[in-house]
């Protein structure tokens, strides 16, 4: 079936959407040094996507699934809608933008291992244009236009919304008009991560289709793509975000047994899942679990880190050596000749400082020192409190963002899973956002949603929660939604100064 023929289903179905979720299937993932390689473990947020930004663009997404959750609660079943999309940019005139693209063969090899028709992406694949290129056209189009009429050479300004975006170069910037949930950090974060062992996409299905954890029931309507999950189609797109969605209900959910009375089925706009709201999973980075789209990132004190600044023939041992006497430390390069260095002791900072002072061969700088004079070179704003800790005050518009896909007063959630074509997947450790009240009590504050980092020791016992007072559900009555449109929205997690 031809995509133009398609897309008033498509609308349609995202309109009546709960949540919608999302997966892609890309050309390559890095067109410099390998993403461990590239990243460290002390990157901040910023860093990080600034990184990932630079050595992505020349990459072609090839494949596009979208899958459409509706709630009917009479049969206490969701109807799914998924599609599958095929996106190739080929050129459809003479005039029409001519794209140069790059591959990374193990991303291509890893796709033809999993059965992906190239075929399909080069012949059939869904052409489209950039704002940018579109605005190319246009004026071209009517230059020629003018010409052959006489008149003079009209401007065209492409309108928000039209064709694909442009990647922005802040992570602020990538998403204002939807409220995202990334599965894989909500899997490795409490109350889940005791009981999930493997947050890659198939294995967290499968974990999740078992005690404590029930799976939801789904149909399809005739007519439309229908997956069966017992015949695996991983890694095809739309399969891979229709699983993902079963898998943020089956999260959802869970967390109604701590209700009272407990609940069996959670919504996506309800208040318990906040605390994940416009967050992403970061890979890799020793402090700071996820990356905050719609408010301040989390800015831990590295009182224990150093920088170290070095010849271009020292190795990891030379660093090692070098620290020798700190005991255990640990090693995040950042380039050929600069590493930062993790002491075990604060204590030991100073001491590492002063036997540096007269070193020819090397550098040291404390993590602050080093912060304060890229900040300098920069020209950032980012202020530091007293404490280490950031401001965590935003506007209150960060979270009540109307859906550019949805009716003017609804919000329509996207739920995402770690995209990538590599087939290593990694588990990271995030932490709880419920209030910690003692090692054996939490409770999730009712209506004000207050919120607090768990201790990442594990030491708070979830089989021993007290019980919760059911939430009200958002949006009962249009009184309701324009109350909550206007209070304040619930304050980040509290951080705790040591993990």
């Amino acid at each position: 079936m031809y995509f133009k023929e398609v897309l008033p289903e498509v609308c349609n179905a995202v309109q009546e959407a709960d949540f919608i979720s999302i997966d892609g299937e890309f050309t390559g993932i890095s067109d410099g040094p390998s993403v461990s390689a590239l990243t460290n473990g002390l990157d901040t947020p910023e860093e990080r996507y600034t990184k990932l930004r630079k050595h992505s663009m020349n990459f072609l997404l090839f494949q596009f699934g979208l899958c459409t959750f509706r709630y009917e609660p009479n049969q206490s079943s969701y109807v799914t809608k998924a599609f599958n999309f095929y996106i190739f940019p080929k050129p459809f005139s003479r005039t029409s933008p001519d794209i140069k693209f790059i591959c990374q063969s193990s991303s291509i090899d890893f796709l033809a291992s999993q059965g992906f028709d190239f075929n399909k992406v080069f012949r059939s694949g869904i052409p489209y244009l950039t704002q940018e290129e579109e605005s190319q056209l246009r004026e071209q189009y009517e230059e020629r236009r003018s010409q052959i009429n006489g008149a003079g050479t009209v401007l065209y300004t492409p309108t928000a919304g039209m064709g694909f975006c442009n990647v922005p170069e802040d992570q602020r910037d990538f998403i204002r008009m939807v409220e995202l949930l990334d599965t894989k950090l909500m899997a490795s974060t409490q109350p889940y991560k005791e009981i999930i062992s493997n947050t890659s996409l198939a294995e967290l299905h499968k974990q999740l289709r078992e005690k404590p954890f029930r799976s939801p029931t789904t149909e399809c309507p005739e007519g439309l793509q229908s997956y069966d999950t017992s015949t695996e189609q991983l890694h095809e797109a739309g399969y891979d975000a229709f699983i993902t969605g079963l898998c943020f209900i089956s999260m959802a959910n869970y967390l109604g047994s701590f209700l009272t009375p407990p609940k069996s089925h959670i919504s996506a706009r309800s208040k318990l899942l906040e605390p994940f709201y416009n967050k992403l999973f970061l890979m890799r980075v020793i402090d700071i679990p996820y990356l905050n789209m719609s408010g301040p990132d989390l800015q831990p004190k590295r009182d224990h880190v150093l920088y170290v600044t070095f010849p271009k023939e020292w190795k990891t041992s030379d660093l090692y050596q070098l620290f020798s006497a700190f005991g255990n430390i640990q090693v995040s390069w950042i380039d050929d000749t600069s590493a930062f260095v993790c002491l075990s002791q604060t204590e030991q900072v100073q001491i590492a400082m002063n036997t540096s002072r007269y070193a020819e061969s090397y550098c040291i700088q404390t993590y602050a020192e080093y912060m304060q004079s890229r900040q300098k070179s920069t020209h950032t704003s980012r202020r530091w409190t007293d404490d280490g800790w950031a401001d965590t005050s935003y506007s209150a518009a960060a979270m009540t963002t109307a859906s550019g896909f949805s009716h003017a007063h609804s919000r329509l959630q996207a739920v995402k899973r770690g995209i990538s074509t590599s087939p290593e997947e990694q588990n990271h450790d995030a932490d709880s956002s419920w209030t910690n009240y003692s090692s054996v009590k939490k409770i999730k504050t009712d209506g004000s949603c207050s919120q607090t980092y768990a201790d990442v020791t594990g030491s708070c016992d979830w089989s021993r929660l007290h019980p919760v007072q059911e939430e009200a559900e958002p949006g009962e009555s249009s009184a309701n939604q324009s109350q909550a449109s206007e209070t304040m929205p619930p304050a980040l997690f509290d951080v705790p100064q040591v993990w």
